[in-house]
C-alpha cells in the first residue's frame, strides 16, 4: 500500500539517483554433485518457512535523514523529513502507490456526480487509532474542517476553496486579516469574527457525514484536484479540537502523534533521532519491522560514510560516489527517477530579468548537460520547462534553449547590454549587469551548480556574486520574503499537475518569483475545472511551451535519486516515482539477519 505524501512541498534537493539490483551470474551446468553449504540450507529453510508463514517479524531499520522534521501531524507538514514521518504514522483515504496512481486506504470506494458537484466516500469498517478507538467518517469530517478553521496554521485551507461556500468564506477571512494586519482591529475581534464566519460557512453544509462510514463533500464547481487534496492524512477526532487541531503548539503535533498508520509513535529527540515502532493492528499487511529509527545526519559526507561502514541501513549516496557503492557486498543500490527539479528563479519584480531576452540569454550562456554531466555524474537530465518526465502531462516538445554563449551574447546586445567600458562585463544606461544568486547551505548540488553557472555568466558578461544561506532562513527570509536577485531551489511536485499555487498571478506565496501571464492564469483556471484528463493535459503541456518561452526560471535539470540500502532488508523492494520506502511495511529481516537491539 502507498504511503506517499501527495502536496506540494519546498524540498532540500539532496540527492539524485535507476533501479539497479544486485544480481548473480548463471550457474554453470555442474560435472558432479557437491553437497549444498550450511547457508544455503539455512536459507532454503527459511524460504520454506516463510512461503508457509509468511515474512518473520523483527528488525529494526536505521534510515538516515539530512533534515529534522517539524511536525508529525498532516495537516501541517510542509518539510520533506516530517512528511517521511506523518506518512507512517497517519492514512489518507488516498495515498499514491508505486505508478503514482491514488488508491484508496482509508477509503473503500468513491464517486462523483456527472457535474462533478457531489462526491461520495465510503469508508472501512476496520481501522482503529493506535490508542485503540475506532475511526469513522466524524474523524474524516473533522480534519477538513480543522483545516478551514481560523485557528490553523498551516497552508492548504486554499486547497478547499471549492468547496460549498467556502471561497466567499476565505475572502472574508481575508479582508479580516488586512484589518487585523493594519491593526483595525485587535487580534481578539478577529478571531470573534473569523470564527463566527467559520460556523457560517460550517452551516451551508459542505461536508456531510452520512453514517460513521459515508461521508459526501459539496462543491460549488468542479475541481479536478479534488481527489488528490482529499488524500490527505487523517487526525482523530476524539483527542483534538477545532481549536488546537492546526495549532502548533500542541505537543500531539510533536510529542503525542496518534494516527492510524503502520507504525505508531515512540519518541522524537530533535536533531538526532525520530523512532516509530509497529503497529500490531494495522488494518493491512505488514508491517514485519519492529521499528523503524529515523536518524538525522546533517551532512551528506556523513551520511554516505554511515552507510559504507553499516551504521545506517537506508541513505542517499552522492552521486560520484554511486559506482563505488555498487560494488559494496553488503549493499543494494537504486536509482530512480523523481517528482522533483531543480531551477534557477528570477525575481521578475527587478528590472534586470524583466526582459524576456536578457532571460533567453541566460539560458543560452549555461551549459545545463555540464551540470548533469559534472554535479550530477550523469544522474539526471536536462529540464527545459515545469513539470516531470513521469506525470502524465508531461511535455517533451517545448522550446529548448541550447548551450550557445555566442547566441546568448547577441541577445543580450539585442536588449542593449553591451560592454561600453571595456571591462569585461556588459552593461546598459552606465549599470552593469551583476545580481547576487542565493541558494541553500549543505545541498552540494545546488552549492556546484551555482559555481558553474557564476563562471558561464561571466564569460558572456554577467557578473554573479554566489550566497550561501542556511536552510530554514533561506525559505522564510529570501523565498517567502521575495527577498532575492536570483535564487537556485527546487520543487517536489504533487502527483496531480495542477500547479496553480506556482504560476497563477494570484496563486499565493509558492509564486514567490512574482510571474503573471494572462494565458498561463487562463490554463490553469481552466484546468482545475475540467475533469476530462485528456484536455487537461492540452492544457498544461501549452502551460509548458508557454513557461519554457518565458524562461521566469531557467530550468536546470530533473535528478534521478540514488539511494543505498542494506541487504539483509527483503521483501518487494523497488525504486519507484514515489520513492523506495513507499511500501516499508512489507519490508522484512530474515531471522538469522536480525541485528539484537
Amino acid at each position: 500500500m502507498v504511503r506517499k505524501s501527495v502536496y506540494l512541498l519546498l524540498i532540500l534537493l539532496l540527492t539524485v539517483g535507476l533501479v539497479l539490483a544486485a544480481g548473480c551470474a548463471p550457474s554453470e551446468p555442474a560435472e558432479e554433485e557437491t553437497p549444498a553449504d550450511t547457508g544455503q540450507e539455512e536459507q532454503q529453510q527459511e524460504e520454506q518457512a516463510e512461503e508457509e508463514t509468511g515474512p518473520p517479524l523483527g528488525g529494526q531499520l536505521i534510515w538516515a535523514s539530512i533534515g529534522d522534521a517539524s511536525f508529525f501531524n498532516p495537516i501541517l507538514v510542509e518539510d520533506t523529513a516530517s512528511g517521511d514521518i506523518s506518512d507512517l504514522l497517519f492514512n489518507g483515504l488516498f495515498q499514491l502507490n508505486d505508478k503514482l496512481e491514488l488508491v484508496p486506504v482509508l477509503a473503500t470506494d468513491f464517486s462523483f456526480t456527472e457535474d462533478g458537484l457531489e462526491w461520495t466516500f465510503k469508508l472501512r469498517d476496520d481501522v482503529y487509532w493506535h490508542d485503540g478507538e475506532k475511526f469513522t467518517a466524524k474523524d474524516v469530517e473533522f480534519t477538513f474542517l480543522a483545516i478551514m478553521h481560523p485557528a490553523y496554521k498551516g497552508v492548504r485551507a486554499e486547497n478547499y476553496r471549492p468547496l460549498r461556500g467556502a471561497g466567499e468564506y476565505l475572502d472574508a477571512r481575508a479582508e479580516l486579516a488586512t484589518k487585523l494586519e493594519n491593526e483595525e482591529i485587535t487580534q481578539e475581534e478577529y478571531m470573534e469574527q473569523a470564527v463566527a464566519l467559520f460556523e457560517e460557512w460550517r452551516a451551508k453544509g459542505a461536508i456531510e457525514v452520512v453514517n460513521d462510514y459515508e461521508i459526501k463533500f459539496y462543491l460549488d464547481e468542479p475541481n479536478a484536484p479534488f481527489k488528490n487534496n482529499i488524500a490527505m492524512g487523517i487526525i482523530p477526532s476524539h483527542i483534538l479540537t477545532l481549536e488546537t487541531a492546526g495549532d502548533k503548539e500542541q505537543p500531539f503535533h510533536t510529542d503525542e502523534p496518534v494516527g492510524t498508520g503502520r507504525f505508531k509513535f515512540v519518541e522524537w529527540i530533535r536533531d538526532d533521532h525520530i523512532t516509530v515502532e509497529r503497529n500490531d493492528n494495522y488494518f493491512e499487511e505488514g508491517p514485519y519491522l519492529d521499528r523503524i529509527i529515523y536518524k538525522i545526519i546533517p551532512d551528506q559526507n556523513t551520511i554516505t560514510m554511515a552507510l559504507e561502514t553499516g551504521e545506517i541501513d537506508l541513505g542517499s549516496i552522492k552521486p560520484e560516489d554511486f559506482d563505488r557503492f555498487k560494488e559494496m557486498e553488503h549493499l543494494n543500490v537504486f536509482e530512480y527517477p523523481t517528482l522533483s527539479y531543480t531551477y534557477m528563479g528570477y525575481n521578475l519584480t527587478n528590472p534586470l530579468f524583466q526582459d524576456k531576452l536578457v532571460r533567453q540569454a541566460i539560458a543560452h550562456a549555461i551549459d545545463r548537460q555540464a551540470i548533469v554531466d559534472e554535479v550530477l555524474m550523469g544522474h539526471g537530465t536536462v529540464a527545459h520547462s515545469h513539470g516531470s518526465p513521469v506525470l502524465w502531462d508531461f511535455n517533451p516538445d517545448v522550446p529548448k534553449f541550447e548551450f550557445n554563449p555566442d547566441k546568448a551574447r547577441e541577445l543580450l546586445a539585442q536588449a542593449g547590454w553591451t560592454d561600453t567600458d571595456g571591462d569585461g562585463f556588459v552593461d546598459k544606461d552606465g549599470k552593469k549587469f551583476s545580481f547576487l544568486l542565493q541558494t541553500n547551505q549543505g545541498n552540494k548540488l545546488r552549492e556546484q551548480s551555482a559555481v558553474i553557472i557564476q563562471q558561464q555568466l561571466a564569460d558572456v558578461g554577467i557578473e554573479v556574486e554566489v550566497k550561501l544561506v542556511e536552510w530554514a532562513t533561506f525559505v522564510q527570509d529570501v523565498l517567502l520574503a521575495k527577498n532575492f536577485d536570483v535564487v537556485i531551489v527546487g520543487w517536489r511536485l504533487s502527483s496531480d499537475p495542477d500547479a496553480y499555487e506556482i504560476w497563477h498571478t494570484e496563486g499565493g506565496p509558492f509564486n514567490f518569483v512574482s510571474y503573471s501571464n494572462p494565458r498561463i492564469d487562463e490554463i490553469y483556471e481552466q484546468g482545475r475545472v475540467i475533469l476530462d484528463q485528456e484536455k487537461r493535459k492540452a492544457l498544461y503541456q501549452e502551460a509548458q511551451a508557454i513557461l519554457a518561452e518565458d524562461q521566469p526560471y531557467l530550468f536546470l535539470y530533473f535528478p534521478t535519486a540514488t539511494v543505498g540500502l542494506h541487504k539483509r532488508f527483503q521483501g518487494p523492494i523497488a525504486g519507484t516515482p514515489a520513492g523506495l520506502a513507499w511500501n516499508v511495511e512489507l519490508w522484512y529481516v530474515p531471522e538469522n539477519l536480525q541485528i539484537a537491539n
